[in-house]
């Protein structure tokens, strides 16, 4: 991301740079080398869905580098406060999710949840609803303030640095593709 903020900028490059990221290149296709070699396939998961997951994974990296270097242009050059760029992105995600609502009515499936469940599962489902939408506005106000006073590297790496712990625990565990790559789209999320 960091190659992608000095093209981005117009910033002069490096021949150590440039070397980084002809190792970072390499890396990245043994990498998906390896997971093609080494991933189970059955009916489940066929290549055709491994390789969308792997395309959607790639996709949801590239606009998180994308976002994170216009934030970090905004308030460095145009001096835009991050409180006001976090304000704009809410609000514009909360009209995406008013017109998804529109089609896909989400207080059905919390009408079967509480059809389905007691009232005690109902009441912890909104408490963690409640809670959910207040660590989300913590952690956003948290990447918006690193983004600002560091870098978007500070910011990926601190919001990254948790994936060797998730991959050795899935790893360990089972099943270990569907929920890390879940995860690991929630977090860049």
């Amino acid at each position: 991301m960091h190659y992608f903020i000095i093209i981005v900028l117009k910033l002069p490059i490096a021949r150590h740079q440039y070397f980084s990221l002809i190792i970072i290149g390499i890396c990245l296709i043994l990498v998906i080398i390896t997971e093609f070699i080494f991933q189970k396939f059955n009916i489940f998961l066929t290549y055709g869905l491994f390789a969308l997951v792997f395309l959607l994974t790639f996709v949801v990296q590239f606009c998180s580098a994308m976002v994170d270097s216009i934030e970090k242009y905004l308030f460095e050059y145009n001096h835009l406060n991050s409180f006001l760029c976090l304000l704009l992105e809410g609000l514009f995600g909360f009209i995406l999710s008013f017109i998804h609502g529109l089609f896909n009515n989400p207080l059905d499936d919390i009408k079967i949840f509480k059809q389905n469940n007691s009232t005690s599962d109902f009441s912890i489902l909104i408490l963690l609803l409640i809670l959910y939408l207040i660590l989300s506005g913590l952690k956003n106000s948290f990447r918006v303030t690193t983004t600002k006073i560091y870098s978007p590297m500070t910011t990926t790496f601190l919001d990254y640095i948790l994936n060797p712990f998730y991959m050795i625990y899935h790893f360990s565990f089972g099943d270990e593709f569907y929920q890390m790559s879940i995860e690991i789209m929630l977090i860049s999320l």
